[in-house]
């Protein structure tokens, strides 16, 4: 497509998803009502009320209170215009970077076609600022201070972006020991927000951190890997029956036995694990496929797995493909759109996923198989390409 037509692309499906779209399982009713805790009832975050989110989310729901209030103004889809008034520049920049600087063919339309396949969720979270956050070095000029200010600032917005931090020694020359300093710093930098945001929550709160607590304390949703397992289980064989549990503003399967804890065991053992074989095979990794590679597992083996968490893995994920060579990126490709293209289907009918309707558990199943071909092609096809380079050397003599 050409350049006006893309943007006319962008443009309509944005009009339509901010002001056509109705609400759905929206997280905008709970920010207004963290919004009203403060403008109406005078209550501050932290202290009157739990926030599970750092500091830096704020402004995403203060700013559309405050300006409710001053228009007088309590509806909530006017909160959502706001809001997404918010969430609309870091949309517009990651589709000007993938428009400008593509990293494959196509960038900037499969960026606008898979985001609008989530039509229902990107308006009405902030995860695509934390998708923006962990995308946005890899698509400008790299440089120590974008990565860790692009890391350190969506870390203190939802945490999860300082899961990736470690990756950039995997770009470093030197000797080991030198890169461990340079970590050393790196991290300290990267994670400084957070610790700004941890020592302020506490003095202020009495030591009490919520946005750790908050989903430290969270069971089994019921759309992780382990979840759409027993939902199957319980859909298709009746084997077994497991209750579902509303809380933390989610779906939780009710108590099994083990289960929370084998949850946990699959969640850290993966990141653990990624993190080993990633030193293990540094010298076929770059900071790219690496960061890659742990947030998609930190995605598909969560003991948490909410749809909105594909608005991470969307943006990186464009990013990435550039590290599978031509011949097998059109595969790859394809098995990473149909798993955007079944959340957004799944997320339209996820009512009938919790009541256990057999077609809405197979897709829901279905999208999570997906997720786990993703990252077993990812680990299998992802090379930078002096890597690759490297690799048909040595094969040739």
């Amino acid at each position: 497509m050409q350049k006006r037509e893309l943007d006319v692309l962008f443009v309509g499906t944005r009009f339509a998803m901010l002001f056509l779209l109705p609400l759905f399982i929206s997280d905008v009713g709970i920010y207004q009502n963290f919004a009203h805790n403060l403008f109406a009832d005078g209550k501050l975050p932290y202290v009157g009320w739990d926030f599970e989110y750092p500091p830096l989310a704020l402004p995403f729901v203060l700013i559309p209170g405050l300006v409710s209030k001053l228009l007088h103004q309590t509806s909530t889809e006017s909160f959502r215009i706001v809001f997404g008034a918010l969430i609309l520049p870091f949309d517009f920049l990651l589709y000007r970077a993938f428009l400008l600087r593509p990293p494959i063919k196509g960038a900037a339309f499969a960026y606008v076609t898979l985001t609008s396949a989530l039509g229902l969720l990107l308006y009405d979270r902030f995860d695509i600022a934390v998708g923006f956050a962990l995308a946005w070095p890899f698509l400008t000029n790299p440089s120590e201070e974008r990565f860790w200010l692009s890391w350190g600032l969506g870390g203190a917005l939802k945490l999860v972006p300082l899961v990736v931090a470690p990756t950039r020694v995997l770009d470093w020359e030197g000797s080991n020991l030198d890169k461990l300093k340079r970590l050393v710093i790196f991290g300290v930098l990267s994670a400084l927000p957070l610790l700004l945001c941890v020592a302020t929550v506490a003095a202020v709160a009495g030591g009490k951190i919520s946005f750790f607590s908050h989903h430290s304390d969270r069971g089994v949703q019921v759309e992780s890997l382990i979840a759409s397992g027993v939902m199957l289980l319980q859909a298709f064989t009746g084997l077994i029956n497991v209750g579902v549990d509303n809380n933390f503003g989610a779906q939780h399967l009710a108590e099994i036995p083990g289960l929370v804890l084998a949850s946990r065991i699959l969640f850290f053992g993966s990141l653990i694990g990624s993190f080993a074989a990633l030193w293990c095979d540094r010298a076929r990794r770059d900071s790219l496929s690496a960061a890659w590679l742990l947030m998609l597992g930190f995605v598909t083996f969560g003991y948490v797995l909410s749809p909105q968490f594909l608005l991470w893995l969307l943006p990186l994920g464009i990013c990435a493909a550039s590290r599978i060579e031509e011949s097998k990126r059109g595969r790859w490709l394809a098995v990473f759109s149909w798993t955007i293209i079944f959340t957004g289907v799944h997320f339209r009918f996820y009512w009938d996923y919790v009541h256990l309707h057999q077609l809405a558990v197979l897709m829901l199943v279905t999208r999570n198989v997906l997720l786990v071909g993703l990252w077993g092609l990812s680990w299998a096809w992802m090379r930078p390409e002096k890597a690759r380079v490297s690799e048909s050397l040595t094969a040739a003599l």
